[in-house]
């Protein structure tokens, strides 16, 4: 997955990661390694954006239990430290 943006949650100790996947699926509660660093983390929750499906203006995001490769995804992950990812 190429990360475009990471955020921390407010009221959670979730980290935000969005971008890209590249290659594979990605499904809640697998287990992801940061490269550099070799840190892992466990999906939580994930959100798909519907702009990459279609041509209509709207900023849908909507909650889904896996992605696959091209899905423009924002992923809540648990157990990783927002400064190990870069």
């Amino acid at each position: 997955m190429s990360i475009t943006d990471i955020s921390k949650g407010a009221r959670t100790n979730l980290v935000n990661v969005t971008g890209r996947l590249e290659s594979g699926i990605l499904q809640v509660g697998d287990v992801v390694i940061s490269e550099p660093g070799n840190l892992g983390g466990t999906i939580r929750c994930m959100f798909r954006n519907y702009l990459r499906l279609t041509h209509l203006a709207l900023s849908s995001e909507t909650d889904f239990a896996f992605c696959v490769a091209g899905d423009v995804t924002i992923a809540a992950i648990n157990g990783i430290d927002q400064t190990a990812l870069r």
